[in-house]
């Protein structure tokens, strides 16, 4: 399983948002836990996690499968992307090439400091 970690810097007061999907016009979805808390789960993830203050210390997890459905690539992705902190924008992405009409799963590790 493709695993990308990092560190997000978030600012006190501040509202961190995170929003994630797969690529490359494939099939999947994501869930989303916070520290031991699922905060969401489907094929696209948009949310408020909290003010920095409120989830410094804590683990994001986000675990996305990318189904292969597009005759004419077997290149699947996913993306988390974070904001409000520091930098201001805070893109992840992964990809690979699936099996034909195979499925892959990306995780995306970010501890929040």
């Amino acid at each position: 399983m493709p695993t990308l970690t990092a560190t997000y810097a978030v600012l006190d007061g501040q509202p961190v948002h995170l929003t994630v999907s797969v690529g490359d016009a494939q099939a999947g979805g994501s869930t989303a836990f916070l520290g031991k808390r699922q905060v969401a789960s489907g094929p696209d993830i948009d949310l408020d996690l909290g003010t920095g203050d409120a989830i410094r210390g804590q683990t994001l997890v986000v675990d996305t499968l990318a189904v292969d459905v597009q005759p004419a690539t077997d290149h699947v992705s996913a993306r988390v992307a974070l904001s409000g902190g520091t930098p201001a924008q805070f893109p992840l992405a992964q990809g690979t090439t699936a099996p034909t009409h195979g499925a892959v799963s990306f995780l995306t590790v970010v501890r929040f400091v």
